[in-house]
């Protein structure tokens, strides 16, 4: 079996192999552009008061609570809990797995644990990389924290 995450996905794809019930299963990952929600979110002016939010949700004891619908940054119209989207929008949140300003020990620390070949595909292209990102090193760099690990950049 080999698993194939997308954008965030690929977060969920090293989630599995890291606590899934069928990651004995897996021979190898593909993790095709692997993204840092929080460096995007970071661009966006709308960003700080949903952290605020968030944040006033988990105070108050409700992780469950749903965003104010325009909290929908990537546009997909699906609703989000407090505390998913602060695991995506805060530095060291639980799905901050690819961040550019993470040091290398950081990022072996998230992505470590990944012992199957795993190929870390990117586009030069994405838009939801901020420009200021070198995303030829960042995507090295992602290949260098897993044990066997690829890299590969497309235009």
């Amino acid at each position: 079996v080999a698993i194939v995450g997308h954008s965030t996905g690929c977060q969920d794809a090293i989630e599995h192999a890291r606590r899934g019930k069928t990651r004995g299963m897996v021979r190898a990952i593909v993790l095709q552009g692997p993204v840092s929600d929080r460096e995007y979110l970071q661009t966006l002016d709308s960003t700080p008061g949903f952290v605020a939010e968030a944040k006033a949700f988990m105070d108050a004891g409700r992780p469950r609570a749903l965003l104010h619908e325009d909290a929908d940054y990537c546009e997909s119209g699906a609703p989000m809990s407090a505390a998913r989207f602060l695991s995506l929008a805060l530095e060291g949140g639980e799905d901050d797995m690819f961040s550019s300003d993470l040091s290398p020990e950081a990022l072996k620390s998230r992505l470590g644990h990944v012992q199957v070949p795993t190929l870390v595909v990117a586009s030069l292209e994405d838009e939801y990389i901020p420009e200021a990102v070198d995303k030829e090193a960042l995507t090295t760099r992602i290949a260098g924290a897993l044990p066997n690990g690829i890299s590969l950049c497309i235009p």
